[in-house]
């Protein structure tokens, strides 16, 4: 669908939420989370988007919860720094400017997640997951390294648009295993890349994939995937109940199944094309240009 036929104000017509919770067996939620959405622009959020991030601190590993916070200021930096060059040259960056951009701030906080590691030993070997997304009109920019997951549902069909750097991935994409599998292998949360982590990142996952009115987005970190089946996620996310109903419904249904590790969940509606009267409804939105870690729904 070409972005021509987007309304000028289809950005106000958005809705989105989060919702993170430190789940039922952990001490501290190493979850964290980021949202942009131009506000302090004025017309910046015509030309670069929404940006959208959840980054979950690697479990076990001392200092996760400070790793995954760098890694959500990083990224805000990155937005602020497109916001930067958008009011100093008034023009809209390409995808591909966006894609080139994410990637090198990506390696550039595993570099900084890693010097602050080695400034003090207590915090030894931190990392984190990172999933992002920048919604355009038409397009949305994705960048991934981790477990954590970025999907979309068009219709009733659900889309997992990021790979998990896992062991197990490894094994299903070399057929040594299948899905079915995944759910009790004793390797099944071994990341083989993150941000951070002694080993330098090696790459970053990049896409660009297309948006139509409806479509709905859900970045979440894996507390919610490996507690919630893709079957209920797909029933809950295709409710069409506000945002914030749904990011609650969500991190209850991991809860109800065992809690057994941090989940946070975005999910941004993408805007549909409505008439004058029905219009109004959707016109008002909360501007949110944040980063938190709490236990409140955000919309």
């Amino acid at each position: 669908m070409s972005t021509e036929n987007f309304p000028k104000n289809w950005f106000d017509r958005i809705r989105y939420a989060v919702r993170t919770d430190i789940g039922l067996k952990r001490a501290v939620n190493e979850d964290s989370w980021v949202i942009a959405d131009g506000s302090r622009g004025g017309d910046d959020i015509g030309r670069l988007g929404m940006m959208f991030a959840v980054a979950d601190g690697l479990g076990g590993h001392r200092g996760g919860d400070i790793a995954s916070r760098m890694a959500c200021d990083g990224i805000l930096s990155y937005y602020e720094h497109m916001v930067h060059l958008n009011n100093n040259e008034r023009k809209q960056p390409s995808t591909q400017a966006h894609q080139k951009s994410l990637t090198s701030i990506f390696h550039k906080i595993d570099e900084d997640i890693r010097i602050k590691s080695h400034s003090d030993e207590t915090l030894d070997d931190m990392g984190t997951t990172l999933s992002a997304m920048v919604l355009l009109k038409g397009q949305a920019v994705l960048s991934h390294v981790g477990d954590s997951r970025i999907y979309k549902l068009r219709g009733r069909e659900l889309t997992r648009l990021t790979p998990d750097h896992t062991f197990v991935q490894e094994m299903i994409d070399e057929g040594e295993m299948t899905e079915d599998d995944v759910g009790t292998h004793p390797l099944r949360n071994m990341l083989t890349q993150a941000l951070g982590t002694e080993e330098p990142l090696k790459t970053v996952f990049s896409d660009v994939v297309p948006v139509e009115p409806g479509d709905r987005f859900l970045l979440c970190s894996d507390g919610l995937t490996n507690m919630v089946s893709d079957k209920t996620i797909i029933e809950v996310l295709g409710n069409k109940a506000d945002p914030r109903k749904i990011v609650d419904r969500l991190v209850e249904k991991a809860i109800e199944n065992g809690g057994k590790d941090n989940v946070t969940v975005i999910v941004v509606q993408s805007a549909l094309f409505l008439g004058e009267s029905r219009e109004k409804r959707y016109s008002k939105r909360y501007k949110i240009y944040e980063k938190t870690i709490n236990n409140d729904t955000i919309a």
